[in-house]
Parts: C-alpha cells; sequence; structure tokens
C-alpha cells in the first residue's frame, strides 16, 4: 500500500500542473457549454442536427429535412456518431457538450505531449496551462461551436509523439498507434487531418532526419586522414546517406499508410464526391478578407485567437530560430501568414486555387497551437530564467501582480 501510495506521489509530482491543466479546462469550458455557450455559436446546432440524423436512422445515410434532402457520407461522421450514442442515456445537446469537452481535455494533454517533444518538462506543463487559457481555442469552442476541429486537434496532438518515436526508435508498435489514432482523426474530419499533418508532423519528420543526418553512428568509420580528395568526399556521402536512410524510409512508410488510413477511413465521402464533385459558387469568407480594410474580420479572425500569445511571439522566433527547433518555428510562420487572408497576397499565391475554397481561419487557430512549445518557454523564462531576473533588475518584483492580473483579465474578456 504505502509503495503504491509512493509511486502515485511520485507521478503527481512530477504531472500537478498537468492535473492541473486538465481539471481548470474541465470546469472552465466544461461549464461554460453547461451554462449553454454553444447556442450562441456558428456551428453547434448543424453539428447536433447531423447527430440526430444517426440518433434516429443510424443506417439509413439519407437526410431529407435540409434543403431537397442530402446523403450524410458528405461530412466525415465519428463526433456526430459520439453525440448520438450519448444521446440515447442523455440527450442531443449533452452528447454534443460532453463530445466537446473531452476534446478540449485531449488536446490539453496532447500540446503537452507534442509540447515535450521540442522543450523540457516544466516548459511543456506551462504550454498546457497556457492551452487552457488560449483565446484560440475558447472561440473556437464558444464561439463558432467547431466540434470536428477540437476533436481532431486532441487525437492528432496525442498522435505525433508515436509518430515520432516511430522515425526515431523504429518501434512498430508505436507506428500502430499513431496511425489508429490518425485513423480516428480522419474519421471525425479529414481535411483538418490532411492539411493539419502537413504542418504538425513535417516538422517532426524534417527535425528528426535533421538530427539523424549529424549524429555519427555508433559503428560509423571516421574519413581517412590527410588531403580531402575524391574519395573522402565519397565516403563522407557514405556515412551521411547511412545514417539518415533507415529514419527516411520509415518516414516514407508512415506517410504511405497515413495515406491509405485517409483514403479507406471515409471512402464513402470519397466515393460519393467523385460522384457528385462540389461545383458551387466560392462561398464568400471574412478569412479570407485584408484585416487592414475589414477591421472586424481583422478582430475576429487574428487579434481575438491570437490574444495574449501575441506578446509571446517575439520570444517564441527569437527562440524557435536560435536552436534546433528552427523548423518548428519556421512551420509557425507559415501558419501565421496563411492565417493573415488577404492582408498580404502571400497566402493566395501559396495556396492557389484553394484559397477560395478553405477558410483561412484554421490556420491562425493551427498557428496558436503550434506555438504553445515556445510560448510555455516563455512562460519559464518569465518566472524562473533570465527574463524574470532582467524585469525584476528593472521593474521590480511587483511585476508578477501585472502578470496575475493579465491573466485574469484576458479570462474575463474571453
Amino acid at each position: 500500500m504505502n509503495e503504491t501510495l509512493s509511486v502515485f506521489d511520485r507521478w503527481f509530482s512530477h504531472y500537478r500542473l498537468l492535473v492541473l491543466a486538465v481539471i481548470a479546462d474541465l470546469i472552465f469550458h466544461g461549464g461554460l457549454l453547461l451554462a449553454g455557450s454553444y447556442r450562441r455559436t456558428y456551428d453547434a446546432f448543424v453539428h447536433i442536427f447531423f447527430a440526430d440524423h444517426y440518433a434516429r436512422s443510424w443506417w439509413n445515410p439519407w437526410e431529407p429535412r435540409w434543403y431537397t434532402g442530402f446523403t450524410m457520407v458528405s461530412y466525415p461522421p465519428l463526433t456526430h456518431q459520439l453525440t448520438a450514442l450519448i444521446s440515447t442515456v442523455l440527450s442531443l445537446p449533452m452528447g454534443f457538450i460532453i463530445v466537446m469537452t473531452v476534446s478540449t481535455m485531449t488536446t490539453t494533454i496532447g500540446v503537452y505531449r507534442f509540447s515535450r517533444l521540442w522543450v523540457d518538462q516544466r516548459p511543456a506543463l506551462y504550454a498546457a496551462l497556457l492551452a487552457v487559457l488560449s483565446s484560440s481555442i475558447g472561440e473556437t469552442v464558444h464561439v463558432f461551436g467547431q466540434l470536428p476541429t477540437m476533436f481532431v486537434m486532441g487525437v492528432m496532438l496525442n498522435a505525433l509523439p508515436f509518430v515520432w518515436r516511430w522515425v526515431d526508435e523504429a518501434n512498430f508498435t508505436d507506428l500502430l498507434r499513431g496511425w489508429s489514432l490518425l485513423m480516428v482523426a480522419a474519421a471525425g474530419h479529414h481535411v483538418t487531418t490532411l492539411f493539419g499533418m502537413v504542418f504538425f508532423s513535417g516538422p517532426i519528420l524534417a527535425t528528426l532526419l535533421l538530427r539523424k543526418f549529424r549524429t555519427p553512428r555508433p559503428t560509423e568509420l571516421e574519413v581517412e586522414d590527410g588531403k580531402i580528395g575524391l574519395r573522402q568526399v565519397w565516403q563522407l556521402i557514405q556515412r551521411r546517406v547511412a545514417r539518415v536512410s533507415p529514419a527516411f524510409v520509415r518516414c516514407g512508410v508512415f506517410g504511405v499508410g497515413l495515406i491509405i488510413i485517409l483514403v479507406v477511413t471515409v471512402l464513402p465521402y470519397w466515393l460519393w464526391s467523385r460522384g457528385d464533385p462540389i461545383t458551387q459558387i466560392t462561398i464568400p469568407h471574412s478569412s479570407r478578407d485584408s484585416f487592414l480594410e475589414n477591421l472586424p474580420a481583422g478582430l475576429m479572425f487574428f487579434v481575438i485567437p491570437w490574444g495574449v500569445l501575441l506578446v509571446t511571439l517575439p520570444y517564441a522566433l527569437y527562440k524557435g530560430f536560435g536552436t534546433q527547433n528552427w523548423i518548428l518555428a519556421s512551420s509557425l510562420v507559415a501558419l501565421a501568414f496563411l492565417g493573415t487572408g488577404g492582408t498580404t497576397p502571400i497566402p493566395a499565391r501559396l495556396l492557389g486555387g484553394a484559397f477560395y475554397i478553405l477558410t483561412l481561419d484554421r490556420f491562425t487557430f493551427w498557428a496558436t497551437v503550434i506555438i504553445l512549445p515556445l510560448s510555455g518557454q516563455f512562460i519559464e523564462s518569465l518566472i524562473h530564467g533570465r527574463l524574470g531576473i532582467w524585469i525584476t533588475a528593472n521593474l521590480g518584483a511587483w511585476w508578477r501582480v501585472l502578470v496575475i492580473g493579465g491573466i485574469v483579465a484576458a479570462m474575463m474578456v474571453k
């Protein structure tokens, strides 16, 4: 009994901030949803309507109650089916609330696990706490009501550590775990999984390949001493190729498996879209506007989602590009620029025709998640490191009161 308590004490001491973050997430987001915040969102009742279809007729894909009717295979079903299952015991709104709340909690845990790939324990824990306070997540949940987006983010973040370990250590069990979670994510929303993995798994794969390229193998022979000639150059090339090729093959195996998952998991959707392609005109969306001309759009799709994370952005870029995490920082910059919509010509040139199909607020949402490991380093430096020492020397110890007050004010505004 004492040994069990000792193990628990060590575990809790190690993860107490993460436990606090998960509990705070449950109270904050779960409480607001129970208070009815979902009733005033853009998309919540659409997802509840889809769930109602599965609650009424699980095996019949045709839904006749909207316009002239449509097939339910036109949208990935998992979040709606989970809501429908819960509604058999409770109700459809309660099903939505539970699935959304669990999605925010898994996202908080996923932020910690994703952050541990890039930073140490303490900044990763601070990143999880920042996820609870994130105005971007709050807007996604309580303003937009985007259940599939939150669900996929939570599942995808928890899948990425398995992808890392597969490429790094060649553990086939980790590959299967990563594929399994990504299959769940694809069933929640295939587009989010497809585009999101480019920006989240891309830095992981590239960083690991670069590390393998630079790290000598235990059995590696040194280049012969003396002048550098063709023989020595060829030896050097062989060494580098031998270092990186196993990991490169594992990246390929993962990528091929991911494509198969995206095709097979939502195969009815692909078959439907092939037989009945979308030919409608572009739906206007303010996330594609210039935020300098359309100020309310800038407020909705830039200022609010970034929120207090804008304060950490300069430090995050400095810390990211100044360390081995520069590829992660590059992905952050790409997402941030894509999220500016029509403010600059960059997103339209990069996305081409997809610019007029996608809603670009998703890129800002992903940017505010991918920055969290680096923002966690900002909080660590602010509390325990040189940044906090410098501020105390110049402003005095009372600056911490301002920080706490700013966090409370940000939560009230949120």
